[in-house]
Formats: structure tokens, sequence, C-alpha cells
């Protein structure tokens, strides 16, 4: 019973392979690749390659640049065949990658594929938000940036770190994390795909004017925060030649001043948080 088990999988794996190899062959000879040409291959490549525990694992130990804990390992195992479960989940893929899609990309290096569209899922979705979890999502932001070494967290701040590294270095921080800010953290990220994926809410948005108010709050807030944070003479640096500050100050300082966010009255403090996830896009 086991090897007629065993080669019935087998049957199916290549039956899936042949499906994929056949749909990719399809994408890679049109000119303009359909989405739902796209989305047929997701579909299929996504039960391939990540159908069991092991794939899982092996998904995770990529994402998180180590092997989780047990419990995390738990919850972050259950959120994944939650994601990848969802029937709206190959069209989103097919509709945000296409672009750049590459066929052969799926054969070469299928996880990076997926968590590119997951990572676009995620910071998409934080725009339908409210104002709650993208004070949350904020407070997770300053939280990795302090537990970065001061050289990676500087580099973030000035944008000079690529999408890829800068998720990789994330997802380190959050595997270190407490198992309850840990699971608050895969939720929040939970919650934007699943709105994201249902296009609902509408994504929050403000007006110029709403947004030159909640900036010039901003600059008296952080300004407080910055002051309370760093001594004189490290503002006077940060003034002169920001880019030139040692970078433990540096990261000091843009923590204090992204804080400032958190001391405005509403509704600044909202439409700043919607500047701030806007920023991401």
């Amino acid at each position: 019973m086991h090897n007629q088990l065993r080669g019935r999988s087998r049957r199916v794996a290549r039956l899936c392979a042949v499906v994929v190899m056949a749909v990719a062959v399809a994408v890679a000879r049109a000119q303009e690749p359909s989405e739902a040409a796209l989305a047929q291959l997701f579909r299929v490549e996504l039960r391939r390659q990540f159908a069991s525990e092991e794939q899982l694992n092996t998904l995770l130990r990529k994402t998180y640049g180590v092997d989780l804990a047990p419990d995390k390992a738990e919850v972050a195992r259950g959120a994944l065949r939650t994601l990848l479960a969802d029937p709206a989940v190959p069209a989103y893929l097919a509709q945000v990658l296409r672009p750049t899609f590459r066929p052969e990309r799926l054969n070469d290096d299928a996880t990076s594929v997926v968590l590119d569209g997951v990572v676009q899922l995620q910071v998409r979705g934080l725009r339908r938000l409210p104002a709650s979890r993208q004070e949350q999502f904020l407070q997770h932001v300053v939280q990795t940036a302090q537990a970065l070494p001061p050289e990676k967290c500087k580099a973030g701040y000035l944008g000079q770190i690529p999408l890829r590294e800068a998720v990789a270095l994330e997802m380190r921080v959050a595997a270190s994390l407490p198992l309850q800010r840990f699971e608050a953290i895969i939720e929040l990220y939970r919650d934007a795909m699943r709105a994201e994926l249902a296009g609902s809410p509408p994504a929050r948005t403000v007006t110029d004017e709403q947004a030159a108010l909640a900036r010039r709050a901003l600059q008296e807030a952080s300004a407080r925060r910055v002051r309370a944070a760093l001594a004189p003479a490290a503002v006077a640096r940060f003034t002169d030649d920001g880019a030139a500050s040692p970078a433990d100050e540096f990261c000091a300082l843009a923590c204090a001043a992204l804080q400032g966010v958190l001391d405005l009255p509403e509704p600044h403090k909202s439409w700043q948080l919607t500047r701030f996830v806007e920023g991401l896009q």
C-alpha cells in the first residue's frame, strides 16, 4: 500500500510539472501574457511548491533567514496556509507581477517569486487598515530600525537598501521577537493582505491641504522628540550634514523624529499615518 501511494504521488507530481510547463510555454510564447494565463500558472505552482509542511518550512526558512522557534513556526505556518489557500491569491500575483514576470523564474526560484508578490500584497494592504493598525505598523518599523546595526538603520532611512534586503532584515528581527509581538505582527500583515485581496475597505487617503497641515504639526512634534532624545551637539551635527552624521546618532534621531507621529492630536495623527503608509508604495 505504501508503495502504491508513493507511486501515485509521483504520478501526480509529474502531472503537475507537465501542466506548469505547458502553461509556462504558452505564457512565454505570448507577446503580452494574459492575467488569466499567469493566474493559472500561479494556481498550479502554489499547489506544487508549497503543499507540504516540509515545503512550508523551507519557505519560512528563506523568509526569516533562520529556523523559527517551534511556537513561532506554527504561527507562521498557519498564516501561510491561510494565505496560499485563498483563491484570490493567484489572480493577485498575476496582476502585480505581470509587468516583470519571467516564466523561468518559477523553475529557478519559485519562493522568491511568491515572496515578491506577498510583500507587495502586504504593503498595499496597509493603506486599507484603520489608523490604529497603521500606528501599530509605524511602531513596528521604529522598533525594527532600533534593533538593526546602526549602519543598516541609517542606510534604511536614507533609502540605500534594496527592498528585498530590507524585507530580509525586517524578517530576521521579527524572528527574534517575543512570541506575543511576533503573533501581533503576523496578524497585522494578515489583516493587511486580507483587506487588499478583498479590495475593501477603500484605501485611506488625505487631501493636499490635510497633508500640509499634518506635515507642519509633525515638524513640531518631531522636534520635541529629537530634543528629548539627543544631545544638542548631535542635533547640530545632523543639521549641518545629516548624511555625514555618525550612524548611531542618525538612527536615534530618525527614530525619534518618526515617533513624533505618535504625539500628534487627531485628526493630524491619522492624516500623517496615511501619508507614512502612502510613502511606502
